[in-house]
């Protein structure tokens, strides 16, 4: 019981505050252009495919219906050993399943998502058709996430928003933080993408085992050990790093549809 009593304190805590607040609007034009960071863009586009480290496989193949209002298939890491595949199922407006299995075999993973106001608000990983856990999401009052808690281990996520990027992570119930504070003004590859999905650990190629994180609309800033390109539409393409000896050492490439 007083598990449940804590947090339900913290995420409250969670709830009230913010990395930063929201510039206060006084009618003025934006001369400065110093809130590039929360203007729309004027073309929504969506990531289809990411290159890592100069490679020629893709680490990431997205399939989107015709209007990209849904996800249809995922592939990570195309062409390598720990190639996956990720099938996706919807059962009208409240719930959808994600199948998950290795080129050529039958699914051994099962996720089953359950929406309400088009949130997920659960999560039933089922391995070899065996109930392994349950995750709860809520959500503030401008939809954003703020806590995904595996009720079977008593763990999970907290986080934090600045505008539409995240700006601190706090991991449940040890309070690792991560404060993320360097958004740029370009609009990042998984801006448009719907939902926060797991992927498998496994995955080489794709970061920490989600095959789909909306956390961030915009890139990280431009330094002179770290940069990247973009297109007309201010989505970033391609990211990079010079090394202390001058080498251009590229890090990922994104390519686009709309």
């Amino acid at each position: 019981m007083k598990k449940i009593l804590y947090l339900s304190i913290f995420l409250l805590s969670v709830l009230m505050i913010s990395c930063k607040p929201d510039p206060i609007d006084n009618g003025d034009d934006d001369t400065n252009n110093t809130d590039t960071i929360h203007e729309e863009p004027l073309v929504r586009k969506y990531l289809v495919r990411e290159y890592r480290y100069g490679g020629d496989n893709p680490v990431f193949i997205i399939d989107w219906n015709e209007d990209f209002t849904k996800i249809e298939h995922i592939t990570t890491d195309s062409g390598t050993y720990n190639q996956l595949e990720y099938d996706f199922d919807y059962y009208g407006e409240d719930s959808m399943k994600v199948s998950v299995y290795e080129p050529g075999s039958i699914s051994w993973r099962n996720d089953v998502y359950r929406f309400k106001d088009g949130k997920i608000t659960q999560i039933d990983t089922y391995d070899d058709n065996v109930l392994k856990r349950t995750e709860y999401r809520t959500y503030n009052m401008d939809n954003k996430l703020v806590s995904n808690i595996d009720s079977v281990h008593n763990c999970g996520t907290l986080f934090e928003w600045d505008g539409d990027n995240v700006c601190k992570t706090i991991r449940y119930p040890d309070g690792h933080t991560t404060i993320y504070d360097d958004f740029g003004e370009h609009i990042h590859p998984y801006y448009t993408q719907p939902y926060w999905m797991r992927g498998y650990a496994g995955d080489a190629g794709y970061s920490y085992g989600y095959i789909t994180k909306p956390f961030w609309k915009n890139f990280g800033t431009c330094s002179e050990r770290g940069c990247y390109e973009y297109d007309a539409d201010g989505y970033v393409t391609y990211s990079y790093h010079i090394t202390e000896e001058g080498e251009h050492v590229p890090h990922a490439r994104y390519e686009y549809d709309y």
